[in-house]
């Protein structure tokens, strides 16, 4: 099953939404998550979907996002 996209708190994603993922990354419900860090977006993927993922995933890769002169990557998870 896919991690819908989670974007955006109190605009697209609210803290039932966030609640709801942190508890399915939490109870490792998802095998593979690819999760996008934007610096220049204060919290537009909620860091502490990011902190859920570094506390019970493994990161095995990192890479460019697939934009043109961008410093946003995409991180790659999977189940310990």
């Amino acid at each position: 099953m896919s991690l819908r996209k989670v974007s955006h708190l109190n605009v697209a994603m609210f803290d039932k939404e966030l609640q709801f993922f942190e508890d399915r990354i939490n109870d490792k419900y998802y095998d593979m998550i690819l999760f996008e860090v934007i610096p220049d977006l204060n919290n537009f993927y909620p860091f502490r979907i990011r902190d859920a993922l570094q506390e019970n995933y493994q990161r095995v890769d990192v890479f460019q996002a697939p934009r043109d002169k961008t410093y946003e990557i995409v991180e790659v998870y999977v189940k310990n």
